[in-house]
């Protein structure tokens, strides 16, 4: 396998907006003093951060808008957006910060919840999951506003009658499936990628997000959730993937991946869908290949691709990455039509 994994897995809290220590009691921020905060290293936040767009949540028996890349990153989402947060006093925790995050990979005291403001949604195959915690803030909403939380169900019958929750009987207690013990469960390649470069974003969630495509580039809204997992993204929506001809290239299926996280033979590319965006700090690419379809590039831009994702990952873990980021950044992307 090579190196690229180590150069990023070998410590989630090093390397590009992670070289901070943080010492409260959840350990390693992935931030530096001062910029956008992941979360912890021991439960970083999932999502594309810095998108254009909007993503429609179901808050306080309304449908309210919020920004594409909600929960990406430590905010406090709902200070200004939520109807129960603009009355003269609003609930504590309207003013503390979380993000979604992958509650296969969190280890903190505090177990995530399942969201209730995005019912739908999903991450890599498990319903999406919010933390506080990890942010560093308070989690006074739970109990008191997302009543159907597995953590209120208080019986085995009421834990047993959502999908989504799972009864621990040592404990007597009710929690998210994914959180009990369902995050060993198989995922479909079909839809989820490779499991050695698996899609990254948060999938089935409405609303729509700014892309960048065509040549000369233009901006154009694709679904909320594009990328997400394996489909043909451009077919009916790429300048070229209209009208009675279309470019081979709108048939083909392909998501957004983590470049750190995908060793596959034929290497994901920097893509400017997305330009300027990140997941966890790190510059998103895209593969073809982890959803089956073929990376139509010659070898000379293969080898390019691969040297570019080496690149990324290998300044990622190097803390001299976080003097310069945007610089970086730019330097490594790709252009993808």
């Amino acid at each position: 396998m090579r190196a690229i994994l180590f150069a990023c897995l070998s410590s989630a809290s090093a390397g590009l907006l992670r070289v901070a220590v943080n010492n409260s009691d959840i350990g390693n921020s992935l931030s530096v003093p001062g910029t956008t905060s992941y979360g912890s290293s021991k439960c970083p936040c999932v999502g594309f951060n810095n998108v254009g767009g909007k993503t429609v949540l179901e808050m306080g028996g309304q449908k309210v808008d919020y920004p594409a890349d909600v929960g990406a990153r430590c905010e406090a989402w709902d200070e200004t957006r939520a109807p129960q947060c603009k009355g003269a006093n609003p609930p504590d925790w309207c003013a503390q910060q979380w993000c979604y995050v992958d509650p296969c990979n969190c280890d903190l005291p505090e177990i995530p919840k399942v969201s209730g403001a995005l019912p739908d949604a999903e991450y890599q195959g498990k319903p999406l999951y919010y933390s506080f915690e990890t942010c560093g803030g308070s989690d006074s909403y739970t109990s008191g506003t997302n009543k159907e939380a597995c953590v209120n169900k208080k019986t085995e019958p009421d834990c047993s009658a959502s999908k989504k929750c799972q009864w621990n009987g040592e404990e007597n207690k009710c929690g998210g499936a994914a959180v009990m013990g369902y995050c060993m469960k198989p995922l479909s390649v079909n839809k989820w990628g490779e499991n050695d470069c698996r899609c990254i974003g948060i999938d089935n969630i409405d609303g729509s997000t700014t892309v960048k495509v065509g040549n000369p580039e233009v901006d154009m809204d694709y679904p909320a959730d594009v990328g997400a997992s394996c489909d043909q993204w451009d077919l009916n929506r790429h300048p070229e993937c209209t009208g009675d001809e279309k470019a081979p290239f709108c048939y083909d299926r392909w998501c957004f991946v983590d470049p750190c996280k995908c060793d596959l033979d034929v290497p994901p590319v920097g893509s400017n869908h997305l330009y300027g965006a990140d997941f966890q700090g790190k510059q998103i690419f895209l593969s073809y290949r982890t959803c089956g379809s073929e990376n139509r590039y010659s070898d000379t831009h293969r080898k390019h691709a691969l040297k570019k994702q080496d690149e990324v990952c290998a300044t990622f873990r190097s803390s001299a990455w976080a003097v310069t980021p945007v610089v970086a950044l730019v330097m490594s992307f790709i252009v993808v039509a």
